[in-house]
């Protein structure tokens, strides 16, 4: 679980990734969660990590150090990054979907984007 802030406003990260999969919106957060550790590593020092005496060392200054998550990361990793699907795969697969709902259901499902 990658901890985040309680900056990030849900439904306008949902507007914002219309067509992104949950396996695309798992690799934006983990981007977002690498860039903010990237940040962190690059304030140790080198001397400080060639005096470690094993790499856990290093590791365990960045995870006590506090990585959350931020509205900010999270928008900086959604500029370099998009949906796995085109819009006409997404609807492709929509399609094949509203094939096997029920016609009372169709409704809530058409509107998916």
């Amino acid at each position: 679980t990658v901890p985040t802030d309680s900056s990030i406003d849900l439904k306008i990260l949902a507007e914002q990734t219309k067509g992104y999969s949950g396996a695309d919106l798992e690799a934006l957060v983990y981007s977002a969660h690498l860039d903010i550790i990237k940040k962190e590593l690059s304030h140790v020092k080198a001397s400080q990590v060639s005096q470690a005496s094993q790499v856990s060392q290093v590791s365990s200054a960045v995870a006590d150090s506090h990585d959350v998550v931020t509205w900010q990361a999270i928008q900086t990793a959604l500029e370099n990054s998009r949906p796995s699907l085109s819009k006409s795969e997404a609807a492709r697969f929509r399609n094949i979907c509203l094939r096997f709902v029920p016609p009372s259901d169709r409704k809530r499902h058409e509107g998916l984007d």
